[in-house]
């Protein structure tokens, strides 16, 4: 069975790197982890997130006053807690493994999903343990899809 286990495989299978880090954004946000102040920036609260993708994130902000949401996006999607979703996707057959190059093609040529990917992927989009919320809305349709539809 290739049931995804976290809202970031799916999103994984859905947009690659960069769509992995805008859904821990999205959850961080939603968990009230981190806010969005008005000038578009990022900044920590005092709560501090459960899972690794999350502590990754909030460890990009060591040290910086707010951190724009585009930065924080360009920087979690080449930390090792991401590409550890991408691999665990490949070595269970569901997104194909890039050729061995340098970091920054893994982000721009992540691998595709393949048949089985496409078919757990497809499975996830109507499953709400997994999908739900802001953090679902992300992985499936990106973080401009989202904001664009909360903009309305």
């Amino acid at each position: 069975m290739n049931r995804l286990s976290t809202v970031y495989h799916v999103a994984s299978l859905a947009g690659g790197p960069r769509r992995v880090a805008e859904t821990v954004l999205a959850a961080l946000l939603e968990r009230e982890q981190i806010r969005l102040g008005t000038t578009g920036r990022l900044y920590l609260t005092p709560l501090f997130p459960p899972d690794p993708l999350g502590r990754e994130a909030v460890g990009l902000f060591a040290g910086r006053d707010g951190v724009p949401v585009a930065e924080l996006v360009a920087e979690l999607a080449l930390t090792p807690a991401v590409r550890a979703v991408r691999d665990d996707l490949a070595g269970r057959g569901l997104l194909t493994r890039p050729p061995p190059l340098k970091l920054l093609r893994h982000v721009l040529a992540p691998g595709r999903p393949t048949k089985a990917g496409r078919r757990a992927l497809g499975e996830a989009r109507d499953d709400l343990s997994l999908v739900s919320g802001a953090a679902g809305a992300v992985a499936l349709g990106g973080l401009r899809v989202f904001l664009n539809a909360h903009e309305r």
